[in-house]
C-alpha cells in the first residue's frame, strides 16, 4: 500500500446522559485524505452535538496496530458504555477485513520503529504504553 498520502480513518461519537450514566454513541466512520477532504466532510458529519476521533489508516496495516484495533474494538462492542450504530459496525468490520491480507506478515522495520514511538506513548494519547 502506498501510504506517502495521509489518509485517516474518521469516527463520529458523543456522549449522552442515560439512566445507566453517561453512555458514548458511535454513529459512523470513514476513510479520507487528511486535510482538506477531512476538513469538507467534518463540515457534514459535525452534527447534533458528535465530535470527531481519528486514527491514521496506515495503523491498521501494521501487523501490531492492528491487532490493538481488533481488540479495541471487541473490548467496545462488550462495554455497555459504548454503542455502536449498525453504520459504523458494519464500516469498522469492512476495514478490519480489508487490512487484514496486508497485516498476515512480519513487520517491516520502519514499522518496528513506529510502534516503538507508540510505546513511549500513554494510551490516553493514541500511544501503546
Amino acid at each position: 500500500m502506498d501510504f506517502d498520502n495521509r489518509r485517516i480513518v474518521t469516527s463520529w461519537g458523543k456522549y449522552e446522559e442515560t439512566d445507566e450514566g453517561l453512555v458514548k454513541k458511535i454513529r459512523n466512520q470513514y476513510v479520507c485524505c487528511g486535510g482538506d477532504c477531512d476538513r469538507t466532510l467534518s463540515k457534514r458529519f459535525f452534527t447534533d452535538g458528535y465530535v470527531d476521533a481519528w486514527a491514521e489508516l496506515r495503523d491498521y496495516f501494521t501487523p501490531t496496530l492492528y491487532l490493538k484495533a481488533v481488540m479495541a474494538f471487541c473490548n467496545e462492542l462488550n462495554d455497555p458504555k459504548i454503542q455502536y450504530s449498525e453504520e459504523i459496525f458494519d464500516q469498522e468490520k469492512e476495514i478490519l477485513i480489508k487490512a487484514y491480507p496486508y497485516v498476515c506478515r512480519n513487520l517491516t522495520q520502519r514499522e518496528v520503529e513506529n510502534v516503538r514511538s507508540l510505546a513511549m506513548l500513554p494510551q490516553f494519547l493514541g500511544g501503546l504504553g
